[in-house]
């Protein structure tokens, strides 16, 4: 099989707004190189996604970055060539070594060693095709904001947890090892179910954590806590679902946002019912540079409209 490399050059504090939107859409990693002033993100697409213009949509959305003050048009080159199939999966594992993120949580790739520090939480994930292995700034502001919520909202309680779009599972796992009773984990990927599940045993939490393409409507119960770490749109399209699963008092933390995307989305919340009780932005985990992204926390405490 042939896949068409595609290497975008560009500054660094566009990384990861370049790769999420690369990621989104084939469902694949990318490979990034940071060690020069300009960096490069690298991915692969096959022939049919070059079919189907795909090559021309990830220049545009490069390129249209130059739009936005303070971004420079000239420093954003995409460059593309034909290479023989090779074996993306395991090439890309150079690339993930273990990651600390806020207070607790260590991020560790299964095939990794690491010497745990006594307060340590070591989450171990093997990624498969899944997306999220905690070092994207998103996934790093959720699991701070994790310990953020068990250290000031939830005080010793137990809660039922839903992770909505869990990818890897990396959010749900978390929550099952802060002391989460009950946690179901849902993705309408079935690869992404595939993957959390065996990541859920892995880190065994499989007798806490559920794992299913289980659609939002059809849970019968409610939560004390909802995480949702996926993009604006469909935040904003899922927002009545997800308001709809929360108890009275129960907590809403969303990530996938940039910062100036927060008080669009936020909004759209309020007009439910929920309350802002936190946000928080920048790059959350140790190898990402990034201050673009957001996390915002809210809570069901007033009447529902």
């Amino acid at each position: 099989m042939k896949w068409e490399k595609i290497t975008i050059d560009i500054p660094g504090h566009l990384v990861d707004i370049v790769s999420e939107f690369i990621i989104s859409a084939t469902s694949r990693g990318v490979e990034v190189d940071d060690s020069s002033d300009l960096c490069s993100v690298t991915a692969w697409l096959t022939q049919e996604e070059m079919e189907t213009g795909l090559l021309h949509e990830i220049e545009a959305f490069a390129k249209g970055l130059s739009e936005t003050p303070g971004h420079d048009a000239k420093a954003v080159e995409v460059c593309h060539e034909m290479v023989e199939d090779q074996d993306w999966a395991e090439r890309w594992k150079e690339f993930f070594r273990p990651v600390r993120v806020g207070k607790q949580f260590v991020i560790k790739p299964r095939w990794e060693p690491f010497e745990a520090e006594e307060r340590d939480i070591v989450i171990e994930i093997d990624p498969g095709q899944a997306f999220g292995v905690g070092t994207h700034a998103s996934t790093a502001l959720m699991l701070e904001g994790i310990e953020w919520v068990w250290n000031h909202m939830l005080q010793g309680r137990r809660p039922a947890v839903l992770d909505v779009g869990t990818g890897t599972g990396i959010l749900g796992i978390a929550a099952a090892k802060k002391g989460a009773c009950l946690v179901e984990a849902v993705d309408i990927d079935p690869e992404a179910v595939r993957t959390a599940s065996e990541n859920a045993a892995l880190n065994r939490v499989e007798h806490i954590m559920n794992v299913s393409d289980t659609r939002l409507h059809s849970f019968s119960r409610s939560f004390d806590l909802v995480l949702a770490n996926i993009d604006r749109d469909t935040l904003k399209g899922l927002a009545p679902e997800l308001t709809d699963r929360l108890v009275q008092n129960g907590i809403l933390m969303i990530s996938g946002i940039l910062k100036n995307q927060q008080s669009e989305v936020a909004g759209v919340f309020s007009n439910l019912g929920l309350s802002l009780v936190r946000s928080s932005s920048g790059s959350g985990a140790g190898d990402s540079d990034s201050e673009e992204w957001a996390c915002i926390t809210m809570i069901c405490s007033g009447s529902r409209p």
